[in-house]
């Protein structure tokens, strides 16, 4: 099922110069620069997060997922993998080993948010930062959050904020975020023009390369510019995001 949901809701192959920038600004802004700092991405999917990380020079990165579909891509960057489904299972890593946990829009197909919250915690060391983002459901998603059949747990800003004052976590950061719907109109228009290879993975950081000297590269960064600025204006945003300290 997981296979068909990457193709039919998804298409995680892509190649996306707007996630290089977003990830470097989210990471410039909320985590401590640290490039030898232990990451864990939980939901990795096709590791878009991680491979954008390694690009901005941090190596020391690990993932979980249901699905072990991208694991020898993934091992392809130097990201390990490992399986895991947090419906039920305990994360297989010891307590306290990550500086940082992301999760990006994996918690609202989790029913079991409970056991989700309690093995983040356990795996992050105290001071570690946990980096949640999913769909507002307050937002623009309250039309179509249930689009996607896989989303089970709604989520909006004020009741995220709660959840991690009980999982006893210190907020350092909570808000609106996502793309401005205008300037998504203008990433997808661009990235019809960016040359995506949707099976090689080996060729990620040669396309990486290429793709920096580009001009179609150029006018991505423009666009997330715009984008960027427009983090002031929180009713443009269908997503939330939510940085959160281990107590």
């Amino acid at each position: 099922m997981k296979r068909k949901y990457n193709k039919i809701i998804f298409d995680e192959f892509k190649i996306e110069p707007y996630s290089y920038f977003y990830t470097k600004t989210l990471f410039d802004r909320y985590v401590p620069h640290n490039r030898k700092a232990k990451i864990l991405d939980v939901g990795v999917g096709a590791g878009r997060m991680l491979r954008n990380l390694k690009y901005h020079g941090f190596n020391n990165l690990y993932a979980i997922d249901v699905d072990l579909q991208y694991k020898k891509h993934l091992a392809n960057e130097g990201i390990k993998v490992k399986q895991c489904n947090l419906e039920k299972d305990k994360i297989p890593f010891k307590d306290n080993t990550f500086d940082i946990v992301v999760s990006f829009h994996v918690v609202e197909h989790v029913r079991n948010s409970n056991n989700y919250f309690l093995e983040i915690r356990r795996v992050l060391k105290k001071g570690g930062l946990f980096i949640c983002e999913t769909p507002d459901f307050s937002k623009t998603y309250k039309k179509i959050f249930y689009s996607d059949p896989t989303h089970v747990t709604p989520l909006q800003l004020d009741s995220l904020k709660k959840v991690f004052k009980m999982y006893d976590y210190e907020i350092i950061y909570a808000a609106p975020s996502g793309t401005y719907s205008p300037i998504q109109k203008a990433y997808n228009l661009i990235g019809k023009f960016v040359k995506k290879n949707k099976t090689d993975y080996s060729s990620l950081k040669q396309q990486n390369t290429r793709m920096s000297n580009d001009i179609n590269f150029k006018l991505w960064k423009m666009v997330y510019s715009i984008n960027s600025r427009l983090f002031l204006m929180p009713f443009l945003r269908h997503d939330i995001i939510i940085v959160g300290k281990k107590t």
